[in-house]
């Protein structure tokens, strides 16, 4: 990639992340039925671009770096959305556990128990 011309390098770092990510993540989705593609998305342009700064490909490592820019923007948008939602699953969960903390506490009386007696000395 040497030779290549600095725009070729540069829309190949911008671009090869996320179709590689696509691939392996379809791949070990069908598998595992888990998703990686963000994590293999910012692993390959911050891996890439790091090669890239170590061998001096500085087109290639400009892409890898809006890559992994717009990577993590991403990640970020879905992150919030999903803190607002543990959020508002937390706070139902509380009102629930609430709810049937007091519902027990009124149907449970205090059985009477088995107490010494003072003695009248």
């Amino acid at each position: 990639m040497n030779g290549w011309p600095p725009l070729a390098n540069f829309l190949v770092a911008l671009l090869l992340p996320p179709a590689w990510s696509y691939l392996w993540s379809g791949l070990w989705q069908r598998l595992y039925r888990r998703r990686y593609f963000l994590k293999g998305w910012l692993f390959g342009a911050g891996g890439g671009g790091t090669a890239a700064l170590l061998e001096h490909f500085w087109a290639y490592a400009l892409g890898a770096a809006v890559s992994t820019a717009v990577g993590l923007a991403i990640w970020w948008w879905r992150r919030r959305k999903r803190r607002n939602v543990l959020a508002l699953m937390g706070q139902k969960s509380r009102l629930l556990r609430d709810a049937l903390v007091r519902r027990v506490r009124e149907v449970t009386k205090p059985s009477p128990v088995l107490r010494p007696q003072r003695s009248p000395a």
